[in-house]
């Protein structure tokens, strides 16, 4: 088919009739990705997907008006503007390839899947019960763990049966050392919050200026501190000592790092919030924080304070 034929409304008759037989989906998708995939240039399942296939209605004479009379080269043009503004082009592969579209269930499945968290909210309501020790109903979680586990079409992972046998016990499960699941492990390491959950109330107050915002280990890092939370407790002399050795200790830090720890510990937001609010990658700032956090735990003053 020449690269600079005209397109016509004719020109998209023979899948329009074809879906109006009822040929399936797939065949009317499949048939514009053989027959003008390679004249476009676009020869990508998404470019069909998200210009040529509406689920359940068929081609889009939207697009097919859009293309009429323009050359192959303007009408390439136009195919990319078209896919930019298209909600559909976000669509994974899979789906455009298989001719189907997934439904809003399974698209969260798979948003989920690709942030490391389990298949549904029902799934993780559960494990997180479990996690925690509280009563969580084993042919449930185990139930919607195989069901997540044939979408992808593998088997159940070891630390889901972990979970599962720790459910029907009525205990917590075991998600420590080598068991833990890599996106745990990713994340700061338990001791280590641990260890500056002694320090955070001495960093608040640093932050502050003023008042010491009282944090406990049950509430730190989960909720922004309120002002009546706040005390005065700086009216000590070794108490303001203690916090210009931290102020001190923080200000070494390089820049980043410095900006960073501030945000997180003074905020009491998540760190991917408070990734999101300096423009980080939430990767990156998880590497900063722990450059930071090594480079505080080596500092001997600090060393001292929260011994």
């Amino acid at each position: 088919m020449s690269r600079q034929r005209r397109w016509t409304m004719s020109t998209f008759e023979p899948a329009i009739s074809l879906h109006s037989r009822g040929a399936s989906r797939a065949n009317v998708v499949n048939h514009y990705l053989r027959e003008f995939g390679a004249a476009w240039g676009i020869y990508t399942p998404e470019a069909m997907e998200a210009c040529l296939y509406r689920p359940r209605r068929g081609p889009s004479p939207n697009f097919a008006k859009l293309l009429e009379g323009r050359t192959s080269n303007e009408m390439r043009v136009a195919a990319r503007e078209w896919l930019d503004r298209s909600a559909a082009f976000r669509r994974r592969w899979s789906e455009a390839h298989k001719g189907k579209r997934f439904s809003a269930v399974h698209r969260n499945r798979i948003a989920a899947a690709k942030q490391g968290k389990p298949r549904s909210p029902e799934t993780r309501a559960r494990i997180s019960a479990a996690l925690q020790g509280r009563p969580a109903s084993a042919r449930t979680l185990e139930v919607f763990a195989q069901r997540a586990d044939a979408v992808r079409g593998k088997p159940m992972p070891r630390r889901t049966r972990k979970r599962i046998a720790a459910a029907r016990r009525g205990q917590p499960s075991q998600l420590r050392g080598r068991t833990m699941p890599a996106e745990h492990r990713e994340r700061i390491s338990d001791s280590m919050v641990e260890y500056w959950y002694k320090v955070k109330v001495g960093l608040l107050a640093v932050f502050a200026q003023r008042d010491l915002v009282h944090v406990t280990p049950a509430t730190a890092g989960t909720k922004r501190p309120s002002r009546g939370m706040v005390s005065s407790v700086l009216e000590s002399a070794s108490k303001r000592e203690e916090l210009a050795l931290v102020r001190g200790a923080i200000n070494r830090l390089p820049e980043r790092q410095r900006n960073l720890v501030r945000e997180f510990f003074y905020s009491g937001d998540p760190l991917p919030r408070v990734a999101a609010r300096l423009r980080l990658d939430r990767l990156d700032a998880r590497e900063l924080l722990n450059a930071a956090l090594s480079t505080l735990r080596k500092d001997k003053q600090l060393r001292r304070l929260v011994a």
